[in-house]
């Protein structure tokens, strides 16, 4: 009986699980850290699972490194109803992974002000983008 239970509520919860897709773009600035990234995550309630994300990051300057990195992470989801801060609804989706390579992410997602997103690695180097939904 409790198997049965457990089972029904695992199916129950991932009926209402959400798949996202989502793409960052790289500013045109050049004295910026910044990035770009395509990723999908599944959204459920307040929390992204099977985060993967492919992104390219940019260090500042005409010659400015460029390198690319995979990152598989599940982390918390904010959403901010629409009329809150944009027309449409605004989510900030957040992961933190301590000693990792990528140790904070934070994106805005469909939010009005470009730059909105932050890429932190292990080194402090902070890298933004405009981020938003893909419909």
């Amino acid at each position: 009986m409790k198997k049965l239970l457990v089972v029904a509520l695992l199916t129950v919860t991932s009926a209402f699980a959400e798949t996202v897709s989502i793409s960052c773009e790289m500013p045109e600035m050049v004295p910026q850290h910044r990035f770009s990234l395509e990723a999908e995550v599944e959204i459920n309630n307040d929390k992204f699972e099977k985060g993967v994300f492919s992104i390219l990051f940019q260090d500042p300057g005409y010659n400015g490194e460029n390198f690319v990195e995979t990152l598989q992470t599940s982390g918390d989801v904010k959403v901010f109803p629409a009329g809150t801060f944009a027309v449409n609804d605004v989510y900030h989706l957040q992961a933190v992974q301590k000693g990792s390579f990528i140790e904070h992410v934070s994106l805005l997602l469909d939010f009005a002000a470009p730059l909105s997103s932050k890429i932190r690695l292990y080194d402090g180097r902070t890298y933004k983008a405009t981020c938003s939904i893909n419909k």
